[in-house]
């Protein structure tokens, strides 16, 4: 039987994400970071997916810019605030499978979709977010999709999760 899931692993973490996604690693060039992106498949007429992401950022003593996960969280959550459409929809901690705690936020915001696109139509993004620290340095964990998928995709998200 065919593996549901890949595995990806490097010096700063191991997890497992859905056979068929796509996943790209950067670096910040503006601000120091290292970025995993794993991307679903692209809803066609909407010209965008599930995407997960993880961010890690060095901690303030360490080079970076933010000091803690909270400061990180608090500085996102005021620029995403901006969006059309933005609410805060919760806020709460969970414990992630490693034993560390994570503060979890959920938010949803308008885009117009697709990008770059003459015709386009108002949709509405779901994101959760989970900020945490560990080993001197800030993780975001980040499950974003348009709403009427968000559920219905966030199993690949739970699997991150539980394998990170």
């Amino acid at each position: 039987m065919e593996s549901e899931s890949q595995s990806y692993q490097s010096s700063l973490c191991s997890f497992r994400y859905p056979k068929g996604w796509t996943l790209r690693e950067s670096k910040g060039t503006k601000d120091v970071y290292t970025q995993v992106h794993v991307f679903g498949e692209l809803n066609k007429d909407l010209g965008f997916g599930p995407s997960i992401t993880l961010t890690v950022y060095p901690a303030k003593e360490a080079g970076g810019k933010f000091s803690s996960a909270a400061e990180l969280a608090k500085d996102r959550l005021q620029k995403t605030g901006r969006l059309s459409g933005y609410k805060l929809e919760s806020q709460t901690k969970a414990t992630l499978a490693s034993g560390t705690m994570a503060e979890v936020y959920t938010v949803s915001y308008v885009l117009r979709l697709p990008l770059y696109q003459v015709n386009t139509k108002d949709v509405t993004i779901r994101e959760e977010t989970f900020y945490f620290e560990k080993g001197g340095q800030i993780f975001v964990l980040s499950y974003k999709n348009i709403a009427e998928d968000f559920i219905s995709d966030k199993p690949a998200f739970r699997e991150f999760l539980d394998s990170f």
